[in-house]
């Protein structure tokens, strides 16, 4: 068995392998990095679980109070009567003030102004 070598391929061959060898190890440190990257991930979705648990466990006692309070609140002050909100009735003096305005921008800005002070807008209209 006869083996022929080129001794002059020697250098460059041993460059290739080192070169191999330095992409084995930049393999290696982006798959550590990964790990770790997923590790990082995978704690964090664990702390933000268990803080929605407390949360979750707190939350009947927080409920309790808050209707304690609500009923405590209840027992000590009557209940308000609440009056409701009607519209204003329109009075002589508006049905006039609105048909004797010349263009519908005057309309609305005497609508407007009648219901916050309507004496003196009818006070207005019978002076002028």
């Amino acid at each position: 068995m006869n083996v022929t070598f080129p001794l002059f391929d020697l250098p460059s061959i041993r460059a290739r392998k080192e070169i191999e060898h330095y992409h084995e190890l930049a393999e290696a440190a982006r798959y550590d990095q990964v790990l770790q990257d997923l590790n990082g991930e995978v704690e964090k979705a664990k702390a933000m679980l268990t803080g929605a648990r407390r949360v979750a466990r707190n939350i009947p006692i927080q409920l309790d109070a808050a209707r304690a309070t609500e009923q405590q609140a209840q027992r000590v002050t009557k209940p308000v009567s609440r009056p409701s909100w009607k519209w204003p009735k329109r009075s002589a003096c508006s049905r006039r003030l609105k048909s004797t305005t010349p263009w519908p921008g005057s309309v609305y800005g005497a609508r407007c102004s009648l219901w916050r002070q309507p004496k003196e807008i009818c006070r207005r209209i019978w002076i002028t």
